[in-house]
């Protein structure tokens, strides 16, 4: 009797064991897991959440659910689609959840992407969202509540060429705030209002286009020559500039718009200033001319009849001089004669003139680059009567 009750014992004992091993081994069956107060995790198919409190619905949209009753949208799942409708409310294991927000980079670089509905609840977007969807052409905004403070940076930066945002009918009011709003977040295309909407008048119905930014510089800047001379350009704008020279042989130019004199010639200097999130873009350019010094005029005399000596300080830099006499002292082109000499010269004459006429003269000197004669400023006028 030991022997047996011994025997049925062990028998209870195995048989506990064994039970205990079938109900305790965990299945390999899909099925709900608790993993926190208010999350669960099935296994994902459409309108189910995957791990982390994730739902992925049949708008290939991924949102995150939270205790609070609210949803965040945090990616799009499905890279493929063009058109996505942000959804209003989720609903989860019987629960709804109101969705409030979206996600900063949750459609960033979305180059599929050409439609996007979000919804009257989202209260809040992330920095980045909709950051360079080169190819979003619509945004449908139906939430009036946003502003500057509750959309990241550069939210709707770098979408497509004109862009639209559509918004419902509102005050003017409203719709400057949603206009300086977007404009602010990058946003450059246009913003109207949804059909049915004619509380905004047509002529406010405008893109929030930025300014036209100016450059103030003088533009144009002749400079006598003295080897390494430096100037500042002066320019200012309100975005950052950028410097470029056609001609290094003439000048070069620095980062912060300083001008180094390398020779004699002409030059153009390009000056850009990059956009900001008010101003456009914008190019200015400055001709700039490096010229010989002035040349000193001696004496103008005339020792004998009709005859007319100029006599100048020779100037080592220049190639060549140009000699201007007139018998009008604003040197009228119909009563001027204009005449060239050697730069090793330091005078000259001229005969053939009226007896008793007073004559006007004046010079200057030029520089020969690539051909072309850069002139300096001419001297002082000095005159006398022809004997």
């Amino acid at each position: 009797m030991k022997a047996v009750a011994k025997k049925s014992f062990l028998l209870k004992i195995l048989f506990l064991f064994i039970a205990g091993f079938l109900f305790c081994t965990p299945s390999r069956v899909s099925a709900a897991v608790v993993v926190g107060p208010t999350d669960v995790v099935y296994k994902m198919s459409s309108n189910e959440l995957v791990e982390g409190g994730r739902k992925f619905d049949e708008n290939g949209v991924v949102y995150e659910t939270h205790s609070n009753g609210t949803a965040e949208c945090i990616k799009c799942q499905n890279i493929n689609k063009t058109v996505v409708d942000i959804d209003l409310k989720v609903t989860v294991n019987g629960v709804k959840y109101t969705v409030t927000s979206i996600a900063a980079n949750a459609f960033k670089n979305n180059r599929n992407l050409k439609e996007v509905t979000i919804p009257a609840s989202v209260k809040k977007i992330g920095k980045q969202a909709f950051y360079n969807c080169q190819n979003l052409k619509r945004i449908e905004i139906k939430s009036k509540t946003l502003t500057k403070n509750t959309v990241g940076e550069n939210a709707f930066g770098k979408l497509a060429k004109n862009a639209t945002v559509w918004i419902p009918a509102c005050k003017i009011n409203v719709y400057r705030r949603f206009g300086e709003m977007l404009k602010a977040k990058g946003f450059t295309g246009y913003l109207k209002i949804l059909s049915g909407g004619n509380t905004v008048p047509e002529e406010e119905n405008t893109p929030p286009q930025k300014k036209q930014q100016t450059i103030t510089v003088n533009r144009t800047i002749v400079k006598t020559y003295r080897q390494g001379e430096m100037f500042s350009l002066g320019a200012r704008a309100a975005g950052k500039l950028t410097y470029k020279i056609s001609n290094p042989g003439v000048a070069v130019v620095s980062a912060s718009g300083v001008v180094k004199i390398t020779g004699y010639g002409a030059a153009v200097i390009t000056i850009n200033a990059a956009a900001t999130t008010e101003y456009e873009a914008a190019v200015e350019t400055v001709q700039l001319t490096v010229v010989p010094g002035k040349v000193q005029l001696i004496s103008v005399i005339s020792n004998k009849k009709g005859y007319l000596e100029f006599r100048w300080e020779r100037n080592s830099q220049v190639s060549g001089y140009e000699i201007s006499y007139s018998t009008n002292k604003t040197f009228d082109p119909t009563t001027t004669t204009t005449g060239t000499a050697k730069n090793n010269l330091t005078g000259g004459s001229v005969s053939g003139l009226v007896s008793g006429q007073i004559y006007f003269a004046r010079i200057r000197g030029f520089v020969l680059v690539d051909g072309i004669k850069n002139y300096g400023p001419w001297s002082a006028v000095k005159y006398c009567r022809v004997k």
